[in-house]
Order: C-alpha cells, then structure tokens, then sequence
C-alpha cells in the first residue's frame, strides 16, 4: 500500500449541492492520511496503533493462552478463564429397548474431557448420524461428560455406529 499524499483543499467543494454532511474537511483526510501513513508499514502490528484501547485490542487477539488435543479430545483456554472442550465419538449400539413409544440403547459413557474444569461445565450433545437424540446426561463432573442413552422412534434390528458430538463450556481457572 503506498502512503496518502493528499494536499489540503476541502472535497466535494465542485459539488455545492451535496450536503455538507457528505464532505470532508482537509482536517478529515489528514487525519486519515495520519493514521494509515503511520501504520502503512506494519499491517498487523497493533502495537503502534495510537489509541488509549491498545492494550485491550492486543488481549482480545491473544485472548487464547493455550489449545491443544489428547485421546479425550481438543481444548482452547482462554485468557478470561473460559475453556472449550469438544470430542467427537463413533459409538456402535443397539436402539431396540422399548421406551414409551421409543426406542432407547443400553447406558452409554461418553468419557473424559480433554482438560479438567474447575465446575461442572456446560454440555451441548448431538447426533450428527441415523434419527436419533440423546437423553439428559447423567453423571456429569468436572473431567467427564457423562452417560446416558440414545432413543429414536423406530427400534435398530442390528448395532449401528452412531457419531456423537459433544461441547464442554465452563472455567479452567
């Protein structure tokens, strides 16, 4: 990007019909040439940036302090405490025990987190294959997501592999 090089006159000035609302002063453009003069040359760099919010513009940005992954799944930790835990299962199971107008499977676990939280997060689950949907969880800690069963309407003759989604919100600090 090249710098401004914009010489002081008022804009639109050949345009006196256009409201001055519309306009901008040569104070408006040299203040925009200002800033975009002086950060030209370190896009991305925020720490130059003149502005009393630098340092929460910075933390917004490096908000993550650490993320990774392990047999239990992924994690991100945030700067503020947060942490997400997500893991994905392939369960194979049979829905064929009659619940009401249902169908349910035999107790499922669906194990550990991949980090330890210091309360019991928020869980979010879902199938994501075959017409099925999972029951409330039981069994819930601070390092598991708990058990419980799938149930759908029409009973599985056979096992089936069902995909699980599961999503861990809570603190890790």
């Amino acid at each position: 990007m090249s710098k401004i090089t914009y010489t002081n006159k008022v804009t639109l000035n050949d345009y006196p019909d256009i409201a001055n609302i519309n306009k901008c002063t040569a104070g408006d453009l040299n203040e925009i040439k200002t800033v975009v003069n002086e950060n030209d040359d370190n896009v991305g760099d925020l720490s130059n940036l003149t502005t009393p919010n630098t340092n929460d513009i910075v933390s917004a940005i490096n908000s993550i302090v650490e993320s990774g992954s392990n047999a239990n799944g992924n994690y991100i930790k945030y700067s503020d405490g947060t942490m997400i835990c997500t893991k994905v299962l392939t369960i194979t199971t049979q829905c064929n025990s009659a619940w009401g107008s249902l169908y349910e499977s035999s107790f499922l676990s669906f194990g550990d987190t991949a980090e330890t939280f210091t309360a019991i997060p928020t869980i979010f689950t879902y199938a994501s294959t075959r017409s099925a949907f999972i029951e409330g969880l039981r069994n819930t800690t601070t390092n598991n997501f708990g058990s419980t069963w799938l149930a759908r309407p029409v009973a599985d003759q056979n096992a089936e592999e069902y995909t699980i989604n599961l999503v861990a919100i809570g603190k890790w600090k």
